[in-house]
């Protein structure tokens, strides 16, 4: 399912902030999108990749190849920062974090240019967030174990 898929947008209209209750089931909603974005094939969102493989395939394989790495990355990045996608920015974050600790822990690449005390910042907050699911937080657990802060 695609970032522009109905079903997702009825999801994010769901999440406008004047129609969330309480923080408790804002993380629920998180959460709910995070494991449907982590389950998805990849290969709708990047064709380019070639490869018919969910995010949570590349955020558990130990030695993902680095072109798919890049390309999780650049989408996290397009989800964080673009208008036309409808998840919410949290989601894109973490996967763009997920990304960038794959890319460090496990193929001992930097392919962002942030630096390691920001990263580990980021780390820091994706690792407080709890609707983030245990694939991602190891992941993330990882980019902060590799960092040299």
């Amino acid at each position: 399912m695609t970032a522009t898929d109905p079903s997702l947008t009825r999801l994010a209209s769901l999440m406008r902030v004047e129609d969330i209750g309480d923080a408790a089931s804002l993380a629920d909603d998180l959460g709910e999108i995070l494991k449907h974005q982590l389950d998805a094939d990849l290969a709708v969102d990047l064709p380019a990749i070639g490869t018919r493989r969910s995010l949570r395939d590349v955020m558990t394989d130990q030695q993902p190849p680095l072109d798919v790495v890049l390309a999780v990355k650049e989408l996290g990045k397009a989800l964080r920062t673009s208008k036309e996608h409808l998840l919410p920015r949290e989601v894109g974050t973490v996967i763009y974090l997920a990304a960038v600790s794959v890319a460090r822990a496990r193929l001992g690449k930097r392919i962002s240019s942030i630096s390691d005390a920001a990263l580990h910042r980021r780390l820091g907050w994706a690792l407080a967030q709890p609707w983030i699911d245990a694939a991602v937080r190891s992941v993330c657990r990882e980019g902060m174990d590799a960092l040299r802060v």
